[in-house]
């Protein structure tokens, strides 16, 4: 786990992305996060699929050809203990 993946999870976190029906896409995550923490796409993309094998989060319900994702209970409990 990278410092970027608790700024992704903490965005998830924060816009009630916890279940598959308020899933965010990556667009939305990165409109989210503060201009200097961005990263490109893949970055993210990287981050999620490794933070999925974590168990942190899961894909949701896809946005028209977007795919889109969600903060699970580990992901939240992660989350909790690094504050």
């Amino acid at each position: 786990m990278t410092k970027y993946g608790v700024t992704i999870l903490s965005v998830l976190q924060e816009e009630n992305a916890e279940k598959p029906s308020t899933s965010m896409t990556i667009p939305q995550m990165m409109e989210r996060m503060p201009r200097e923490k961005r990263k490109s796409y893949p970055t993210i993309y990287r981050h999620l699929l490794e933070m999925a094998d974590l168990g942190y989060v899961k894909p949701g319900l896809d946005d028209g050809a977007a795919a889109t994702y969600y903060i699970t209970p580990n992901g939240k409990r992660f989350i909790d203990s690094q504050n």
